[in-house]
């Protein structure tokens, strides 16, 4: 996996992150849609 989309990929779980922690369930179904959980 080349570096640039290592590092996006790492952005996007941070905001997911902040998105979880300030009680924004939205991501949640996101990643449903993706297949990630």
């Amino acid at each position: 996996m080349p570096i640039k989309e290592r590092k996006s990929l790492k952005a996007l779980f941070e905001i997911a992150i902040m998105q979880l922690r300030s009680g924004d369930l939205e991501i949640s179904e996101s990643f449903d849609n993706f297949g990630w959980c």
